[in-house]
């Protein structure tokens, strides 16, 4: 896994150095948040272009949303299991991640490191304040981005003021906890706590830890469910119910047959992923 991220940063790098094409992008929008609370009310920071670049950090060089470009250190590494679905050659575990930028939360799911299925979308830029960026290539091979934000999505705020109630209902949280993601090359790691998800109107449960984060979580999970055809492996019901900044960090649960499913955390890893964003 490691082998492929470092391929494809090299490849991001070479492109840097090489001078690839720049398209100009347009300025940024200025959006709310979903719902109220229930998105983090916070927009993202920019870098002004009247400042000198020798005065920037090398993450603020490189982070300048207003002129489409993005820069992200960080990489979340999970790795799941579905026993219920058959799978080529008998596996039945996978891997899958995303790209974050630590200072801002604003989250990169690039199809080979996110392994979601849809062949057409490149990448989803999930920030804070509930907008993306969906980057995609058209049938004449031109890389193309359109932007939104969750707002705009019909009943998408009626379904999370509902189901906020939910996690108090069928959430219990257990005195277990438990440490993930810890990388001996790098010092992130998430604190866990265990919860206990009872299912509606089943006999059935789940095993859940959740952590704490500054990340956009509810988007998160919300992308899957606008963008179901990405095929990701994670609930969609989580934007749902579980408070913003709440990461599922591993998951368990069995079906009555005996099939296993879940995933966890195993790895926060550094990185470095630069990305340019078409108008």
């Amino acid at each position: 896994m490691l082998r492929t991220i470092t391929i494809i940063v090299l490849g991001v790098m070479v492109c840097a150095i090489g001078g690839c094409k720049e398209r100009q992008s347009a300025e940024a929008e200025k959006t709310t948040s979903l719902g109220g609370d229930t998105l983090m009310d916070r927009t993202i920071e920019v870098i002004s272009p009247e400042l000198k670049q020798d005065s920037l950090s090398y993450r603020d060089r490189n982070w300048q949303p207003e002129r489409g470009q993005y820069y992200f250190s960080e990489s979340y590494h999970f790795k799941y299991y579905n026993e219920a679905i058959p799978s080529e050659g008998g596996t039945t575990s996978k891997e899958f991640g995303f790209y974050v930028d630590p200072e801002s939360g604003t989250l990169l799911l690039e199809k080979y490191l996110t392994n979601y299925f849809d062949e057409m979308t490149d990448y989803v830029i999930v920030q804070p304040d509930g907008t993306y960026i969906l980057g995609y290539t058209d049938e004449f091979g031109t890389k193309k981005a359109i932007r939104k934000n969750l707002k705009e999505v019909e009943g998408l705020s009626e379904k999370i003021e509902y189901g906020t109630e939910d996690f108090k209902t069928y959430f219990q949280m257990t005195d277990e906890s438990k440490t993930f993601g810890a990388n001996p090359y790098y010092p992130k790691k998430l604190n866990g706590d265990r919860y206990l998800r009872r299912f509606p109107f089943a006999q059935d449960s789940a095993t859940l830890f959740l952590s704490d984060t500054h990340l956009p979580t509810k988007a998160l999970y919300l992308v899957g469910e606008i963008f179901s055809e990405l095929g990701m492996p994670l609930r969609q019901d989580y934007g749902f119910v579980l408070p913003e900044g709440t990461l599922v960090t591993q998951e368990r649960y069995q079906t009555p047959d005996g099939k296993r499913i879940g995933f966890q955390l195993t790895s926060i890893m550094a990185t470095e992923y630069h990305l340019k964003v078409p108008d």
